[in-house]
């Protein structure tokens, strides 16, 4: 009993002189009765540290979650393990000159590496890749995941799709050709998987899912890819040329590109749409090269600004032809560019020119619309009708489509 007074006077004294203590030293605290009241000092509580706690499931309901689980690692690897015999290691050397080098004044040749990934179109031993992968090789392997290397000829570029073809001699029916999917029908919040040799490291799977459709990203080239695919599957240097897959295994896109600070992922990816790889293809095998159709023009998409400052109602949707290119296609068939600017809150808006709203009666919304249905639908040579907007009324003109210049 001694012990517990001594400690409650201790306390006591000690809630005494933290409660004087809150005071400025320059103050006198004054005795005496009228004195104000002195307010105990408020201690704030440490917010209390949650721990992760265990998510409670019945027996049956864990079951079900193990086994949806199972079901997309089954997914994943049924994959992997079809499409490895159809998906390659592309390495390159690039040979430059080097002065000094090893301590001679003279030049020599010195071979640059480097690598991408490639898939097996046909079973006669053609690759896709990307153009940029083997732009400028001197010397071309193809690896194939048994470790089988062979060299491997360049027989078709495009630098517009930033697409190129390989062929290699194969003994028939050793490796499998990819089965093609159907990009137009890609959408968002589908699965998607990639395999390719990031940094050196060969045929590794990642996945993820389809992030947006629709995007356009830029060529190996001055021209743009329309309709490219966006996905959060890790895509590294060396992934270039290598597959997006669906969850049925089927290509969807050639993966090309990432947005990076890093030079490694961070989660936006892109590949070339695989239904413009079906209409490529096939020429660089046969030609080596694809020719596109061209319009000649230059452009940009109609929004709400551009509308009311045409005078026109402000959902209208198109392409605004700024430019046309003199002797062109559009230039032949009357098609108008921009004749002068107006300025809205300290922005220069072009007017005067046509707005382009459909092509054969299929919508227009803006530019990348003209340049998808171009590749997809378009050919040197052919007439396509073109609906405009000019001085607020819809008309009709017919362009015969020329053949898209190299630069």
């Amino acid at each position: 009993m001694g012990h517990l007074r001594l400690i409650l006077f201790f306390v006591i004294f000690l809630s005494i002189s933290i409660s004087c203590s809150i005071f400025p030293l320059d103050e006198t605290i004054d005795n005496d009765e009228n004195t104000s009241e002195i307010l105990p000092l408020e201690v704030t509580q440490p917010p209390e540290i949650q721990s992760s706690e265990r998510i409670l499931l019945s027996d049956e309901d864990l079951d079900k979650a193990l086994q949806i689980v199972s079901a997309q690692e089954a997914v994943l690897n049924n994959i992997y393990q079809d499409l490895l015999p159809s998906v390659v290691h592309v390495e390159i050397k690039r040979k430059v000159q080097v002065s000094g080098y090893g301590g001679s004044s003279e030049s020599q040749d010195y071979y640059l590496p480097g690598d991408g990934s490639g898939f097996l179109w046909s079973e006669d031993g053609y690759v896709v890749t990307n153009h940029h992968v083997v732009a400028d090789a001197d010397i071309v392997s193809v690896i194939f995941y048994d470790g089988l290397s062979l060299k491997a000829e360049v027989v078709g570029i495009d630098p517009d799709s930033d697409l190129a073809v390989l062929k290699v001699q194969l003994d028939p029916g050793r490796y499998t050709p990819v089965s093609l999917g159907d990009s137009d029908i890609v959408r968002v919040g589908e699965m998607a998987a990639a395999i390719g040799t990031p940094f050196g490291q060969e045929f590794t799977l990642t996945s993820g899912i389809i992030s947006a459709v629709g995007r356009t990203i830029q060529g190996d080239s001055q021209y743009s890819i329309p309709e490219a695919i966006q996905t959060d599957a890790s895509i590294n240097p060396g992934n270039s040329g290598g597959p997006l897959l669906n969850r049925l295994g089927q290509v969807i896109g050639i993966n090309s590109q990432i947005i990076t600070t890093s030079n490694s992922s961070a989660g936006i990816g892109f590949a070339i749409p695989v239904n413009i790889a079906k209409k490529v293809i096939p020429d660089l095998i046969i030609y080596g090269k694809h020719e596109y159709a061209w319009l000649g023009v230059e452009g940009f998409a109609v929004g709400t600004v551009i509308a009311e400052a045409l005078g026109l109602d402000r959902d209208t949707k198109g392409a605004f032809i700024s430019r046309v290119v003199d002797g062109g296609p559009a230039d032949l068939a009357g098609l108008l560019g921009s004749s002068g600017e107006i300025e809205i809150e300290g922005t220069k808006i072009p007017i005067g020119g046509d707005i382009i709203v459909a092509i054969d009666e299929e919508e227009i919304s803006g530019v990348d619309d003209v340049v998808s249905y171009l590749i997809r639908r378009g050919a040197p040579g052919e007439t396509h009708l073109f609906t405009v907007i000019r001085d607020g009324e819809p008309i009709d003109v017919s362009v015969i489509l020329g053949t898209r210049p190299s630069q």
